[in-house]
C-alpha cells in the first residue's frame, strides 16, 4: 500500500473537491467526510486503467504541497492507496 497526497476543496454544493497535485485532470467529490478515502481510490484507480502514471507517494519521497496558490480553502490529506493486483504488477 502507498499513501498520496490530496487537496480537498469545498464545492458549491457543500460536497468536497478531491484532487491530486502532480496528476492534473484526475479528481473526484466526496458528499461526506467519511467518502474522502473511498472517493479518491476510486479515482486513482481510474487514472491507472486510463494508463496514467500516479503522482509520487509518500514511500517515494513526495513532500507535502505548500504551493496551494489558486486552491480554494483547501486541506492536505492522505489517501492510502493499493493499487489493484493486475495494475501492480504491471
Amino acid at each position: 500500500m502507498r499513501h498520496y497526497f490530496a487537496v480537498l476543496e469545498p464545492a458549491a454544493s457543500g460536497a468536497l473537491h478531491i484532487t491530486f497535485p502532480g496528476l492534473d485532470g484526475v479528481g473526484s467529490f466526496a458528499e461526506r467526510p467519511t467518502d474522502i478515502v473511498q472517493q479518491a481510490s476510486d479515482a486513482l484507480e481510474s487514472a491507472l486503467m486510463a494508463g496514467r502514471d500516479l503522482p509520487t507517494s509518500i514511500e517515494e519521497g513526495a513532500r507535502v504541497p505548500v504551493n496551494l496558490v489558486g486552491y480554494d480553502s483547501p486541506l492536505v490529506v492522505v489517501i492510502p492507496f493499493a493499487a489493484p493486483a493486475t495494475q501492480a504488477a504491471a
